[in-house]
């Protein structure tokens, strides 16, 4: 991290937050913390206390009320220009639609449509509002191969 910002995850399940404390001690970072308990009861406090917020990665509730309700109760804690990652977007039908629904929302300038994660830019910066859909499965479904079971995962370069 920049030494600026601060990292904040909030996570369900105590034996996971565990996990993810390991991970961030593992990493050195100093300004990441884990956040335990529903997600829709510790949402709003961290939106509270972090703000203005300017990288939002929406992982917690996959249905499409859920995560309409979380990007509207997001928007006040944005900075002026912010970006919002909503993973799972192909995960149900409710999620598809939520993300055809953020797309199309007035306060999106830009969307990426990665077919599985969908990126949001939050400003007014742009004159036309831009979406764009990268065929993520087709691009990358052959891009790395595995390496022989004695040598660990190896990168490889298809494109």
């Amino acid at each position: 991290m920049n030494n600026k910002g601060n990292l904040i995850t909030l996570e369900g399940s105590p034996e996971i937050a565990k996990i993810a404390n390991e991970t961030l001690a593992s990493l050195n970072l100093k300004r990441a913390s884990v956040v335990i308990g529903p997600f829709h009861e510790t949402l709003k406090g961290v939106l509270e206390s972090a703000k203005p917020i300017d990288f939002f990665f929406n992982d917690g509730h996959h249905d499409h009320d859920a995560v309409k309700q979380y990007l509207n109760d997001s928007m006040p804690y944005l900075a002026p220009e912010a970006v919002i990652v909503f993973d799972d977007i192909a995960w149900s039908p409710g999620m598809k639609k939520a993300w055809l629904e953020i797309e199309d929302d007035e306060r999106v300038a830009a969307s990426i449509d990665l077919q599985t994660i969908g990126i949001a830019w939050v400003g007014n910066k742009l004159q036309v509002k831009e979406k764009f859909k990268v065929p993520f499965v087709e691009i990358f479904s052959g891009i790395f191969t595995t390496g022989n079971a004695n040598s660990g995962f190896s990168g490889q370069t298809q494109l």
